[in-house]
């Protein structure tokens, strides 16, 4: 797979996280390393102003250093929880109730389970609408012969 490939799967796969969840994180990543930056800013000012003890700058610098980064991490979390949101909602599955399970799951074990015992994708029925698996033949809901495209299983997915 080439780059361009992966980076037009991986925008495809981005927009199942909900609005909301996007603009959280993007503040998360602006926020996070802007007051990170003020702090260092803030150990800049306490050395230049005559206090050249090292409690004095370590303490801001540090801070400013961990905000940035906790922030990051606490962006890419949030959306990887906000995938898993969307992704369950597109499945047909209960998707608070797996996204309150990846949290409670700790080291990240909750989204090594979710990515194993996710349903297959839906696609809709041509006659009533509902969501059909991918790979059915006839339509669970009223029985009418799925198209071709619907009844084959998608190569990646």
């Amino acid at each position: 797979m080439n780059d361009k490939t992966f980076f037009a799967k991986l925008r495809q796969e981005s927009t199942v996280v909900p609005g909301m969840v996007r603009k959280f994180a993007k503040f998360l990543v602006i926020a996070g390393p802007t007051v990170g930056a003020c702090l260092l800013m803030l150990a800049g000012t306490l050395l230049v102003g005559g206090h050249t003890h090292k409690d004095y700058i370590a303490g801001p610098a540090l801070a400013g250093l961990g905000i940035a980064v906790v922030s990051l991490f606490l962006a890419a979390y949030i959306m990887l929880l906000g995938y898993v949101y969307g992704d369950a909602r597109r499945r047909g599955m209960p998707a608070a109730l797996w996204t309150l399970l990846v949290v409670l799951i700790p080291n990240l074990i909750g989204f090594i389970v979710y990515f194993i015992l996710r349903r297959g994708v839906f696609a809709p029925c041509s006659q009533c609408g509902r969501g059909a698996e991918i790979g059915q033949i006839y339509c669970s809901s009223c029985g009418h012969k799925l198209d071709l495209a619907t009844a084959s299983p998608q190569p990646g997915v």
